[in-house]
């Protein structure tokens, strides 16, 4: 698009890429600084490669070697992105942009969410209500993918996910286990054969945490 001709142009002609730094501060285009932010999420990581500490590049590798830009697992991109939601008539792009990343790259998006998540809980409460909000619509759409026993993701696939968000906050985890339990129990359509395979699911699942996920 425009904006990656245009990112292309000044890395053309200033020998270095455009600084996160700057890209990430609040501009006063929003609605640029989003499509720019947008562009960058769905080209490869050699359009534009986002700095990343280590636990960001933990997240990172849940991709399992699909193409997957480091902006969603970079806590800044995610940040600016969930803050130009705040704008009314940018919240539905911000969600559609959420949407396509999500659809590719779930387990990714999803930790890195609760990862920032956490780093701002000192921060205040209308920043707590932004991220707890995406946080939880994040994980309405990733539970399933983990828990649900006709998953396109098999056991092998999660693992690794559900060993980093068990490391990010066992608290988080246990309450998903116990919403999604309680969900398919109270759910007369599941049937007998059903819930007998979500249970063995989740066994499973709690047997590869190790011992230390019953404590």
């Amino acid at each position: 698009g425009s904006f990656l001709i245009l990112l292309d142009l000044y890395q053309g002609a200033a020998q270095r890429p455009l600084s996160q730094f700057i890209m990430l501060a609040e501009w006063d285009n929003a609605p640029g600084q989003l499509s720019l932010l947008a562009a960058i999420a769905s080209s490869p990581t050699e359009v534009y490669s986002f700095s990343l500490d280590e636990y960001e590049q933990s997240d990172l590798r849940l991709a399992d070697g699909n193409d997957i830009n480091s902006a969603w697992a970079c806590g800044m991109f995610l940040d600016r992105l969930l803050q130009l939601s705040d704008y009314p008539q940018l919240y539905p792009i911000v969600g559609k942009i959420i949407e396509r990343g999500v659809e590719q790259h779930p387990f990714v998006i999803m930790c890195s969410t609760c990862r920032l998540h956490q780093r701002q809980s000192a921060s205040s409460p209308g920043i707590r209500r932004r991220l707890t909000m995406w946080r939880d619509l994040l994980l309405r759409f990733t539970i399933p993918l983990l828990f649900q026993p006709d998953s396109i993701y098999s056991i092998n696939a999660i693992s690794p996910a559900i060993r980093q968000l068990w490391t990010l906050d066992r608290n988080l985890l246990a309450s998903c286990v116990e919403s999604w339990m309680r969900s398919i129990q109270g759910n007369s359509s599941i049937s007998l054969s059903a819930l007998k395979e979500s249970a063995l699911r989740m066994v499973e699942i709690i047997r590869r945490l190790g011992p230390e996920s019953l404590g």
